[in-house]
């Protein structure tokens, strides 16, 4: 979205994308709590990992939002190839996001299996 709004082009293509990447992350981290991972109050280990998985799907919604408010200040006319504030910001929180849900879920489905706990 940056580059393109850059090149004088629409970043809404880039930014829809990343919209249903963000709500689509959502709904994937949210269904895995509530299908993998027992009741929080039954272990800690259960208790750490709702936490972790429901950090990671507030961080992929915001993204989606951040990139849904992107959409309508481009719309509003307030991002232009001089102005492109709105999109540097969702980029850099959307790399951020990226990075931890990796390391977070690398975390949730690799150290039981490295434990011996996991199958």
């Amino acid at each position: 979205a940056v580059r393109a709004n850059a090149e004088g082009k629409s970043p809404v293509p880039a930014l829809l994308l990343a919209l249903a990447t963000g709500l689509l992350a959502t709904l994937g981290l949210a269904l895995q709590i509530a299908a993998d991972v027992a009741a929080p109050t039954s272990h800690a280990y259960a208790a750490v990992t709702t936490f972790l998985l429901g950090y990671l799907a507030l961080h992929a919604l915001l993204a989606a939002l951040m990139a849904l408010y992107g959409i309508l200040r481009w719309r509003a006319g307030y991002i232009s190839p001089k102005r492109s504030l709105d999109l540097r910001n969702p980029r850099i929180w959307t790399a951020y996001t990226v990075l931890v849900t990796l390391v977070g879920l690398g975390l949730v489905h690799g150290l039981p299996v490295l434990l011996g706990s996991g199958s």
